[in-house]
């Protein structure tokens, strides 16, 4: 038995709670007109790839993590409610290096996630670890039903991934990706390929696309799928070809195909060779509008020979069902660096646009949305921006309009990217003040004790076009105490029993009006210690200093502790 089982209860408990304080974080921005956001992660890297709406009105959320399990990288899914709140979670390809990069939720309530694995791959003698597609069928809660790892997509000198997948009406799964190989003179390229399975996986068809550049060094893939309505697919991607991938050799474009039920192509690829940028484009999401045309969001690459290097803007093309282009159908939506990683068809013909880019000249990446009408002519933008990199990769939308994505961020999480969802809400056209809100944890607390005032659910206002950040928050606690801060969370404690009743005033420079007020209620009970407030600045890089009652509880239940264990001993 341990020698001193209360000093490893007593430090168990401060690891785990400091391992699940890792894994679910709560993040803020601070000029965003967002409803809520939600940050999943531990101490590692865990970055989210694909978000969906699932049947109990939740989400489900796929990317990858290495912060759990065995080292290295593991496909992750998180399982949340309507309101981003963590129901579970799960790791999959143990004990191989695995990613998820598409998720959905099957017909009879589970779910199938398609990505790259790292597997044993047979060679002339032996085998080698590459990454190749990788299919997995679960249940409803999560549990591997079977998995596939398509070894059989990839040459001797290959890496593969599965990159998007659907469900067919029939039932079995169609799989589009990236495939490896050599050809027959011995030349690497990357294809794009598309495979059907059976209801287990199993491959019972499939086509490479993109073999028509011969001997050139090429790439080619495919980002995204959806049905054309007369049993077959539209094809999204990109491709880029060159002989030394050195300017200004290199060029590309985004790729639409339109294959039948059976991979056979119909037209295609039409490629944007119109208005290609050297250095490639590529489109990683696509829909089609009310009439029948089809909208392929990603981004440009230009080159700057200010610092010698490719820029990437968010960049959109629209084609008509045939697959033809018209003159000044692609368009930059944003001119700031970044992509454009999503698109969504709204009830009124029009679209929202999801990405990231540079929101201020110097800054890190941002989220972006940009509502657009049938025609793609602006109408209004929002954003999600901190003190780092916050990344856009999936975006659904709601029943009542709202506008959910999922990324990635680097600033407000637990290791050095987490898993990010942030829902905008739905936002409007009509100029609005912001919305005073704030919650107390908890309601009735002890004289002394630091009371948590958590004004995240405050919302900025907006003027029509863009919204208006909260600016200033400004805390009046009706004990005698105020203050003013620029983030959303304070704590405060009391120093004498009663009942009070806080209040929070919060301004949106440029909104009309530009404040709002709302007032709550707490009851203090116990005996006076004296008063003080704390303000959490961020949840990261910066170091809050917590009041000194706080280390003296801590030294104390370790002297505690520690003098339990010496009797222990002495009575030995």
């Amino acid at each position: 038995m341990d020698k001193e089982p209360l000093l490893s209860i007593f430090l168990s408990l401060v690891l785990c709670t400091g391992l699940l304080a890792g894994v679910v974080r709560v993040g803020f921005s601070q000029d965003s007109s967002y409803l809520w956001s939600r940050v999943y992660g531990g101490t590692g890297d865990d970055e989210a790839h694909c978000i969906i709406r699932t049947s109990d009105g939740g989400y489900a959320i796929a990317g990858w993590t290495n912060s759990f399990g065995l080292p290295g990288y593991r496909g992750w899914l998180v399982k949340t409610d309507a309101s981003g709140q963590m129901m579970w979670n799960k790791t999959y390809g143990d004990p191989y290096e695995s990613v998820i990069w598409s998720v959905i939720q099957t017909s009879d309530g589970g779910y199938a996630l398609a990505g790259s694995s790292v597997r044993p791959v047979p060679i002339l003698v032996g085998s080698v670890p590459k990454g190749v597609p990788w299919l997995v069928k679960t249940d409803s809660s999560g549990n591997v039903v079977w998995e596939q790892a398509y070894t059989d997509l990839i040459g001797i000198n290959g890496q593969a991934g599965a990159h998007c997948i659907i469900e067919r009406p029939s039932g079995g799964f169609v799989l589009g990706g990236q495939y490896q190989s050599t050809t027959t003179s011995l030349v690497l390229f990357v294809a794009a390929f598309w495979v059907v399975t059976d209801t287990s996986g199993n491959i019972t068809n499939g086509h490479i696309y993109g073999e028509e550049y011969g001997f050139l060094p090429w790439e080619s893939t495919i980002e995204s799928i959806i049905y054309s309505g007369d049993g077959g697919y539209f094809l999204a991607g990109g491709w880029v070809t060159s002989w030394l991938y050195a300017y200004p050799a290199g060029d590309g474009g985004m790729t639409l195909w339109k294959i039948d039920g059976n991979g056979n192509l119909v037209w295609g690829p039409i490629r944007d060779s119109s208005n290609y940028k050297y250095g490639g484009t590529e489109a990683y999401s696509l829909t089609r509008g009310n009439d029948g045309s089809l909208l392929l969001a990603g981004y440009t690459s230009e080159w700057d020979w200010s610092i010698l290097a490719y820029r990437d803007y968010p960049y959109i093309v629209r084609v008509d069902s045939s697959g033809n282009q018209s003159a000044g159908s692609e368009k930059k939506p944003d001119t700031n660096e970044g992509c454009a990683t999503a698109v969504i068809k709204t009830s009124d013909g029009g679209y929202v646009l999801a990405g990231y880019g540079k929101l201020s000249s110097g800054s890190g990446y941002g989220i972006w949305l940009q509502k657009m009408d049938s025609v793609e002519n602006p109408k209004w933008t929002d954003s999600f921006d901190y003190s780092g990199d916050e990344k856009a990769y999936s975006m659904v939308s709601t029943t009542t309009g709202d506008f959910i994505v999922a990324g990635s961020t680097n600033s407000i999480g637990a290791g050095s990217e987490d898993f990010l969802i942030v829902d905008f809400g739905s936002p409007t056209t009509t100029p609005h003040g912001p919305k005073a809100d704030f919650t107390v944890s908890p309601e009735t607390a002890n004289v002394g004790q630091l009371v948590t005032f958590d004004a995240m659910t405050s919302q900025p206002g907006w003027n029509g076009t863009n919204q208006m950040p909260v600016t200033k928050y400004s805390w009046d606690f009706g004990d005698g105490n105020k203050t003013d801060t620029t983030t959303p969370i304070i704590y405060h404690a009391f120093g004498s029993s009663g009942i009070y009743y806080p209040s929070l005033t919060v301004k949106a420079s440029g909104a009309t009006p530009e404040t709002d007020t709302i007032t709550k209620r707490v009851l203090i009970i116990s005996t006076p210690v004296g008063g003080y407030s704390v303000s959490l600045a961020s949840f990261k890089g910066h170091n809050t200093a917590l009041p000194s009652s706080f280390y003296f509880t801590i030294v104390t239940m370790l002297a505690v502790v520690l003098t339990a264990i010496r009797r222990k001993k002495r009575r030995k």
